[in-house]
This record gives C-alpha cells, sequence and structure tokens, in this order.
C-alpha cells in the first residue's frame, strides 16, 4: 500500500502533468497487482499546474521569471506530499536551487532515474531528446550535464528540430499524425540503441513503429515516485536528497 503523498509540479506543460499522473496511476496498479481493491487503494496526489512554467520553453533568458514560479509552486507542495516531481525536464534546470531549499519532502530527478537506468545497461547505447536547454550541454544549464563521464549521451545533429517539434506538441495537446511522422523521421537519425525521451511531450507520441528502444523518463519518474511513496515513514523527512541516489539516505 502507499503511505506517502506524492506531488506533482505541472505546468509545462498540462499535459505532462495527467501523463505523470496516469503514469503513477498505472505503476501504482502494477505494483499492488492483485492485491489492489479499486479507488481506496490509489494514492494521494497533489498536482500543482503553474502557466507561467511554460517560460521554460525559453531558458536561460527567463530563468528569474520561471524560478521565482517554480520556487512557489515547490514550497507550496512540500509541505503538503513526502515526494514530489516535476512533470518537465527543462526544469530541472533550476534542480540545485531547489535542492538548496532544503524542503520537508523528496524531489525524485529523472536524471538519477536515467542514471540508475543506464548503469544497469552497460552495453547499450543512448540517446538524448529533449527541450534545447537540456541538451545544450555547453551553455552549462542542462540537467543531464552531471552525467558527463558517468553515461555517454548522443545528441540529435539538428537539437532545434527536437526542440521545435515539442513546442507543436504543446500546442496540439497531444499527438497528430503529422507529429507522429516528424517524430519518426528524428528518431530515424540516431545512431544509438536507446532514445532516452528526456521532455515530458515527447512520451504523447506514439513513436510507432520505431526502429529504435525508446525510454520513457516519464515512466521512471512515476515508478520511483510509487516507490519511495510505498516506503512510507521513509518517503517524507526533513530536506531532499542531497546527492543523485535517490534511494536511500542522504
Amino acid at each position: 500500500m502507499v503511505n506517502g503523498r506524492i506531488g506533482i509540479v505541472t505546468g509545462s506543460g498540462p499535459e505532462a502533468g495527467i501523463d505523470l499522473w496516469t503514469k503513477v496511476l498505472g505503476e501504482n496498479r502494477r505494483v499492488l497487482g492483485e492485491s489492489f481493491s479499486g479507488d481506496v487503494d490509489t494514492p494521494d496526489v497533489t498536482i500543482v499546474s503553474v502557466p507561467e512554467l511554460g517560460h521554460s520553453m525559453d531558458l536561460p533568458e527567463t530563468a528569474d521569471l520561471v524560478w521565482s514560479h517554480l520556487r512557489a509552486a515547490c514550497e507550496r507542495l512540500a509541505d503538503q506530499v513526502d515526494v514530489y516531481a516535476i512533470a518537465c525536464n527543462t526544469l530541472y534546470w533550476f534542480e540545485p536551487d531547489l535542492r538548496a531549499l532544503d524542503l520537508p519532502a523528496r524531489l525524485v530527478s529523472p536524471v538519477d532515474c536515467l542514471r540508475r537506468e543506464a548503469e544497469g545497461r552497460p552495453d547499450e547505447s543512448f540517446a538524448l531528446l529533449g527541450a534545447a536547454p537540456v541538451t545544450d550541454f555547453a551553455a552549462g544549464g542542462s540537467p543531464y550535464a552531471r552525467l558527463d563521464g558517468v553515461v555517454s549521451l548522443e545528441l540529435h545533429d539538428d537539437p532545434m528540430s527536437v526542440h521545435e517539434l515539442i513546442g507543436q506538441i504543446k500546442l496540439a495537446g497531444g499527438s497528430r499524425p503529422e507529429l507522429e511522422s516528424r517524430f519518426a523521421a528524428l528518431l530515424a537519425e540516431l545512431d544509438s540503441d536507446v532514445a532516452v525521451l528526456a521532455c515530458t511531450e515527447l512520451p504523447l507520441l506514439s513513436g510507432a513503429g520505431a526502429a529504435i528502444e525508446l525510454l520513457d523518463v516519464t515512466q521512471m519518474m512515476a515508478a520511483e515516485l510509487v516507490r519511495t511513496a510505498t516506503a512510507g515513514s521513509g518517503a517524507r523527512r526533513t530536506g531532499v536528497d542531497d546527492g543523485p541516489d535517490v534511494d536511500g539516505a542522504s
């Protein structure tokens, strides 16, 4: 049974938050298995959706504006939950700042989820697909840059084409045939074994027929939220994780 309370920060974009919530519910059912008895066995979930977080697509120029809204949202949420995640990889640009706040809820990081997944698959190569602030390692703000030297990540030769596709998914609110076609073309240009969907909009597309394995970071975060919340009393503590190990003690 899930004893801990789960939080989701969304708004960049709201459909991605719905997708994360849906996957949390699915993961909860999977973990409980035959013991799942319906509504009373679903997790306690609080969602904070902030439209202004959509300015994250224009980081770093919008950093001050986005941080002010993200900080307020996380501070409001952290007093109501035991563990939380942000339904936007780009907003983990502020992960060090969030950890420095020492909020009373555990922050689940997609970067930590990917690190653990990749370390368990040492013979496979990974490509990172995300918005420009996520894949621009040279700019110094990408949350995935701290995996440099730990996991080798292929970046798409035309990162702005990925960034623009994400923007179109936000506008459409999900899958459309023309978006699926563009997505398939982008995937076909990768050389890796696995494409990491390091943007919570990309999993809203089906990726049907892709010759490359698609690794859904949203699904990994959902599993980690449920796993941590299921730990019950160990989920909530003073402060968030101090480092990349989201499994246990600081």
